[in-house]
């Protein structure tokens, strides 16, 4: 199990040892409540969601793909429920930078290694909560998911 850093709600003591262990061991245990959110700490949707979570005291665990990489069995869930397609951003500078034969024949066994290779592929926010897998930030989504 890669390390993943406990990222609290504003609001909450740093020093709040509790909830930290009450977060980690849902997150261990993958709890229906318990949420990791993946992606890259200083992209601009990263900060709208993390501000969007902090403002409505949602406790998340943050998974930086910067510092950990990419977990392969949360992008193959993402794959099962979304399509590589979708999983991947097809419209950033990470694919645009891509070879071209490599995007010409992609197919979902390459889509993987290209998204372990090169994790700033992935859409963001990449977001598990339980099974369920969610993309990118919307905040009406985000209102029907977290509230």
């Amino acid at each position: 199990m890669r390390h993943k850093t406990l990222h609290r709600a504003k609001g909450f003591h740093q020093k709040d040892k509790v909830l930290s262990q009450i977060c980690f061991s849902w997150q261990i245990r993958g709890m229906k409540n318990s949420i990791t959110v993946y992606g890259i700490k200083n992209c601009d949707t990263m900060k709208k969601a993390f501000t969007w979570l902090d403002k409505h005291k949602v406790a998340y665990a943050f998974h930086d793909y910067k510092k950990s990489g990419a977990d392969s069995a949360v992008v193959k869930r993402s794959f099962e429920q979304h399509g590589w397609e979708n999983t991947l951003n097809r419209k950033g500078m990470t694919w645009r930078n891509l070879p071209d034969n490599i995007k010409t024949g992609m197919t979902e066994k390459s889509a993987l290694e290209t998204a372990i290779d090169n994790p700033s592929v992935i859409k963001r926010p990449l977001i598990v909560r339980g099974k369920d897998v969610v993309l990118g930030f919307d905040e009406d989504e985000f209102a029907k998911l977290f509230s």
